[in-house]
């Protein structure tokens, strides 16, 4: 006998909506979990992705802010988006007035998904040489932007008086060069909190150590 057509109906509708359960739930296990890779995996995808293009490029200074917009929870990562800037010693160009111009690139990622974000933009032009100290600084970070939060965090966010978000913290890698006279470290990150005052602090990116810390209030 042949089953009605209620039955069919039914059928129909039952695998439908398993087809949809599993395609959601298959969805949500190909999204890998954010797992934060320590510095020494950063620099290394870095470096893997840079010198597909030149193994000239430098590592001449970053950014680096939280990607979150607004207050997280307080069991949620605060997870780090980095742009790094790579400039090429050798000039490949000049200007109207005949200055040697150097080939540049950020690279770019999200610090608890570095194997899935990581991407270098589109090369351009700057005049800026990079610091002949830069490549030996480059190799004595041993702290990454993490690292830095975690150790300024409790002071910055006395000056915030909010949590850490996209708009009120900035991490730097400072180019040699840049340094302030009394920062005395080949390698520095430089963390500014911004709020109702604001406070700089300069961590020495080999050992940890502070620096500096220059405060102003509004």
């Amino acid at each position: 006998m042949l089953p009605s057509f209620g039955f069919k109906a039914r059928a129909t509708v039952w695998c439908a909506c398993f087809l949809f359960v599993s395609l959601l739930f298959g969805c949500a296990r190909s999204e890998p979990p954010r797992v934060l890779s320590p510095w020494s995996e950063q620099m290394a995808a870095m470096e893997q992705a840079i010198q597909k293009i030149d193994n000239n490029f430098v590592l001449y200074s970053g950014t680096i802010s939280p990607v979150r917009s607004k207050q997280g929870t307080p069991d949620e990562p605060i997870e780090l988006r980095a742009t790094f800037t790579f400039v090429n010693p050798k000039s490949s160009q000049t200007n109207d007035k005949g200055e040697p111009r150097y080939p540049t690139r950020f690279v770019k990622y999200i610090d608890h998904r570095l194997s899935t974000t990581l991407r270098v933009d589109d090369e351009f032009q700057t005049g800026q040489a990079p610091d002949p100290k830069a490549r030996e600084a480059s190799r004595l970070i041993r702290l990454s932007p993490q690292d830095v939060l975690r150790l300024t965090l409790a002071e910055g966010q006395r000056y915030l008086k909010e949590p850490v978000n996209h708009g009120n913290i900035m991490i730097n890698l400072v180019p040699p060069l840049e340094l302030p006279s009394d920062v005395k470290a080949p390698a520095v990150w430089k963390v500014q909190y911004g709020g109702n005052g604001n406070i700089t602090i300069w961590v020495d990116a080999e050992t940890g150590a502070i620096l500096k810390r220059e405060t102003q209030d509004k």
